[in-house]
């Protein structure tokens, strides 16, 4: 089994960045974030990694922008919990099998602008 899958990281809406302290984020059984005093978090996202990596050599998540050179897409989650390709900037799911349009390229994420297609 690719441990890798297990991996989650967490966006803060109010922030406006990745909470990257590990330490700092623990899901309830429920769902719900908290962080190491027991509080709720509120306006946060949890994305799942795929177990894939980039050309690079880094973990491709939900929410990454990635280009094959050829086209740009975002990595978004089914209701399968598997995963898929959103085209940028229409929005549209692609349920291609992604291991044929390698080597991606991470080139940002859905949260910033300048990487989402829509500056």
């Amino acid at each position: 089994m690719n441990n890798d899958i297990l991996k989650f990281r967490v966006w803060d809406n109010q922030l406006n960045q990745y909470i990257t302290d590990t330490f700092e984020v623990a899901i309830k059984n429920n769902g719900k974030l908290i962080n190491r005093k027991g509080c709720l978090i509120k306006n946060c996202i949890i994305e799942r990694c795929t177990g894939k990596t980039d050309k690079n050599k880094n973990l491709i998540y939900v929410g990454d922008v990635v280009t094959n050179g050829k086209f740009t897409a975002s990595i978004v989650e089914h209701e399968n919990g598997g995963w898929g390709l959103g085209c940028i900037p229409s929005g549209a799911i692609s349920i291609l099998d992604a291991r044929y349009l390698y080597p991606l390229e991470i080139i940002g994420n859905v949260h910033e602008e300048s990487s989402n297609g829509h500056d």
